[in-house]
């Protein structure tokens, strides 16, 4: 699936949806997927921090990255 057509679907989830999926990516460590859901709005707090826990506890450096700037964007 080309990043356009993830981000139109994307576009169309709902809230929980965003920020489930953005658990799921960063399960499986994966970045271009945690940011494109970022970008539609999913929480990177959601679920008590279970996305960036996650990604630590599997190593996936990357995600924690990610999740790590969109903490500090809205922290304000």
């Amino acid at each position: 699936m080309s990043k356009i057509s993830k981000a139109a679907r994307v576009a169309r989830m709902s809230q929980t949806q965003k920020d489930l999926a953005l658990c799921r990516a960063s399960l499986r460590g994966d970045a271009a997927v945690v940011r494109i859901l970022l970008a539609a709005g999913a929480d990177a707090h959601t679920d008590n921090d279970y996305a960036i826990r996650a990604a630590i506890t599997l190593g996936h450096d990357e995600v924690v990255r990610e999740l790590q700037a969109a903490m500090e964007a809205t922290r304000g």
